[in-house]
């Protein structure tokens, strides 16, 4: 980062900038660069071939009562084209400064994938016409970052997955109008139902890209319902079925483990997160899933079973398969917020104003749920096999 941006990072609180901000003068306090969870210095590490989000944080010296002036910004980077803020595009900086847990009072801008190794990026505020400021040395912020990857290249990080789906028979009359058929066949989902999933799931995951292609040679397959429970709550209990029939392919197809394969079931999860992940004897990964097409819960249940395939438990202490050195055993998402780019764009802050815990993180089974440091930073070391990590200590997750 610039001189003009680490000596004038805090200038408008403490006046550490030459010449010192006076009355009236606006500027950037802090700038953020995020792919879905960051810390306040900074260091997660960002990554080549997936999206990366700026936030931009400003002030203004209201000292006196002066009037400071509404801004615009924008972004450049490497030197090409200006990009315009996503949302907001004029703001008034606050004398506290912006809150980081909102868009409303801070630049938020969207920078596609770019390819791995140092990039340069360049934030702007703009004046509007006939306004002035007394340095416009804080008007701007420019600064290098690394994409990180595999090897020295830094190759996108990417992991290949492999899916099947089924369908149910023997599906009592009861159940056919809740379950939107009309006779005791239930079809089989085609896997490209699992494409939307894969592209909001793909944000919650240190990845560039989730490659899930169909299981070469592997035809829909068909299980009986088993239908257990009343006839206004009940469900297939076939699905241990499906996901069996998922065991015995992803093993005849790689006996020396390793793979991880989606078994889509006929069902559609609604409002809820309904899926598993298990390991065959084999070794591979076996994940059966409910497709959930819930503006804000669409891919949840794949990037959160997909975590466990790379090796993050539960993040509350009162589940299975709990993390102990999770840093909260509530399963909060800590003092962080999460840039949600899928299947809307949307903020989570991990919590309010005074502390208290909002957000949570994607592997305690509470709402809203995001990424943690801790579950992002140990899927990472295991998605890239060790070739990209966070700072030993960042949320405990080397711990």
């Amino acid at each position: 980062m610039n001189r003009t941006y680490l000596s004038c990072l805090v200038a408008l609180a403490l006046g550490a900038c030459d010449p010192t901000p006076h009355p009236g003068d606006v500027g950037i306090e802090r700038v953020e660069l995020t792919q879905h969870i960051q810390d306040i210095a900074n260091q997660v590490p960002l990554l080549a071939g997936k999206p990366t989000f700026v936030r931009v944080f400003v002030r203004g010296n209201t000292e006196g009562g002066a009037a400071v002036p509404t801004v615009g910004a924008r972004l450049t980077v490497d030197g090409g084209a200006p990009i315009a803020p996503t949302g907001t595009t004029a703001v008034t900086p606050p004398a506290t400064g912006s809150d980081w847990r909102t868009t409303t009072d801070s630049f938020l801008f969207e920078v596609p994938a770019l390819a791995g190794g140092s990039h340069h990026l360049r934030v702007e505020l703009v004046l509007p016409a006939g306004a002035t400021v007394s340095s416009e040395a804080n008007l701007d912020a420019e600064f290098d970052v690394r994409m990180r990857g595999r090897g020295a290249s830094d190759a996108p990080i990417s992991a290949r997955a492999w899916s099947v789906s089924y369908g149910y028979t023997d599906v009592p009359m009861s159940y056919w109008q809740r379950a939107g058929i009309t006779s005791s066949t239930w079809p089989a989902r085609p896997v490209a139902d699992l494409g939307p999933q894969v592209a909001s799931a793909t944000p919650y995951l240190p990845l560039a890209t989730l490659d899930l292609q169909p299981l070469p040679g592997a035809p829909a397959g068909s299980v009986p319902c088993n239908y257990m429970g009343d006839a206004a709550t009940g469900g297939c209990a076939g699905y241990l079925d499906g996901r069996a029939w998922g065991q015995q392919l992803i093993d005849a197809a790689y006996p020396n483990g390793g793979e991880t394969i989606v078994v889509l079931q006929p069902e559609e999860a609604g409002n809820r997160l309904l899926g598993a992940d298990t390991v065959t004897g084999r070794g591979n990964h076996v994940i059966n899933l409910q497709r959930n097409d819930h503006p804000d819960l669409a891919g949840l249940t794949l990037a959160h079973e997909f975590l466990h395939a790379l090796g993050v438990g539960h993040t509350a202490s009162t589940l299975d398969f709990y993390e102990t050195s999770y840093p909260r055993p509530d399963g909060s998402l800590g003092p962080y917020v999460a840039v949600v780019s899928a299947p809307r764009l949307h903020l989570i802050p991990g919590d309010d104003a005074s502390g208290a815990p909002v957000g949570r993180d994607i592997q305690s089974y509470q709402f809203p749920q995001a990424t943690s440091p801790f579950t992002y930073c140990k899927a990472l070391r295991t998605a890239s096999a060790g070739d990209v990590t966070c700072p030993r200590g960042l949320d405990s997750w080397d711990r």
